[in-house]
């Protein structure tokens, strides 16, 4: 296809972006395409266990071998998008129920320092006057912690 056998440039131009199109409709999608990594059932059960904030993005990734970035794109439908979404008729029914799920779940401090109680008496101590560093040496805790349990970014519950 050359310029010169059109009448215009915008004819051209109208051509080449079909033809394109064209070849990117003709692409090997999914596992026969020659740089895939995953399979299609790679693909449903990485969609089914993704969970924000419980199971995200970077623990999948690590799990299956693959980038942060190539395991967003699953769950957002980017990419895959010839792999059906489950029961949802949509990316974004999809994403909402995911959501959904994860604030359904009890969240676990296992391994937490605090409780209920300590974190209740941090925000007290604080709103009384006490110092973040004193009272992250004091719960043995860094200060960071305390500034994410005094702005509810951890220990909403609490």
């Amino acid at each position: 296809m050359r310029p010169s056998q059109f009448e215009s440039l915008e004819d051209y131009v109208a051509a080449h972006r079909s033809q394109t199109r064209k070849k990117q409709s003709e692409a090997k999608q999914g596992e026969k395409s020659r740089t895939a990594i995953l399979n299609e059932n790679q693909v449903m059960e990485i969609r089914n266990k993704y969970l924000p904030g419980l199971v995200g993005t970077k623990q999948l990734a690590r799990e299956y071998g693959v980038s942060n970035t190539t395991i967003a794109s699953i769950v957002t439908g980017k990419t895959w998008r010839h792999i059906p979404m489950g029961d949802y008729s949509s990316i974004e029914e999809y994403q909402a129920a995911k959501k959904d799920e994860a604030a359904a779940r009890p969240t676990s401090h296992a391994n937490a320092k605090l409780d209920k109680e300590k974190v209740r008496a941090i925000r007290q101590r604080f709103s009384e006057g006490a110092k973040k560093f004193h009272l992250a040496k004091e719960y043995g805790v860094n200060p960071k912690t305390i500034d994410d349990i005094l702005l509810f970014k951890i220990w909403k519950e609490a």
